[in-house]
């Protein structure tokens, strides 16, 4: 989009000059219900490419104060094409239900009495299970040397390590960083970039990738 100084504060400029690519391999498999248990899961191998991912998708104008969803240099969007903000390279859920062994013709107490089997007989374990790769995300600077929306993407000129990091800022507040190790050693690798200018070379978009996510919701009904 383009700013404007005076009486416009922000005017932006949709197009198609962006370009995208998503290629993914899925697999199933599926267990229906019999012999007191199913299960689903399934299993998606998968990498996108965009130029920029956000945009109205966000359910909002391109980030005016953050450049979030803006092509950085629109005179050279290729230099932008990277992975895509939401690509997970690996997605696994599933699904299952299982009769617990308790009760009249079970493992447990297959001779249990009715009154007994009414309470300790018929119950249910289910459960959904979540796992994901983390998404990738990208160094910002508030060099300007883009726009002056104080958000540009440096590059990196060394490997630099990324790990969830919980600690304190430096008004004892907890925070969360994805660097390694205290403040001393974020403000080294804060050195380890140069500042990138419009049409020299591709942009270090989402170099780093984020955390893993795993989540398992259990259940026992009757």
């Amino acid at each position: 989009h383009v700013l404007t100084t005076g009486q416009a504060q922000y005017f932006g400029l949709f197009t198609n000059i962006s370009r995208s690519n998503y290629n993914s391999a899925q697999f199933s498999v599926r267990k229906r219900f019999s012999r007191g248990y199913e299960f689903t899961g399934n299993y998606t191998l998968s990498k996108s490419m965009d130029t920029t991912s956000q945009s109205e998708a966000a359910g909002n104008r391109p980030g005016p104060t953050n450049s979030e969803g803006q092509v950085m240099d629109p005179y050279h969007p290729n230099l932008q094409y990277a992975l895509s903000d939401f690509d997970r390279r690996h997605q696994v859920n599933g699904n299952f239900t299982t009769d617990l062994p308790f009760g009249t013709g079970k493992w447990i107490g297959g001779n249990m009495r009715p009154a007994a089997n009414r309470i300790f007989g018929g119950w249910v374990l289910a459960g959904i299970v979540t796992a994901a790769s983390g998404r990738p995300w990208s160094f910002t600077s508030s060099r300007d040397s883009f726009h002056y929306l104080n958000r540009d993407l440096p590059i990196p000129t060394a490997e630099i390590a990324t790990s969830l990091t919980k600690t304190e800022d430096i008004t004892g507040k907890s925070a969360v960083y994805m660097l390694p190790g205290d403040a001393a050693a974020r403000v080294a690798d804060g050195t380890l970039f140069r500042t990138p200018y419009p049409g020299i070379q591709a942009l270090a978009r989402n170099t780093a990738t984020g955390p893993s996510y795993f989540n398992l919701d259990i259940a026992i009904a009757k």
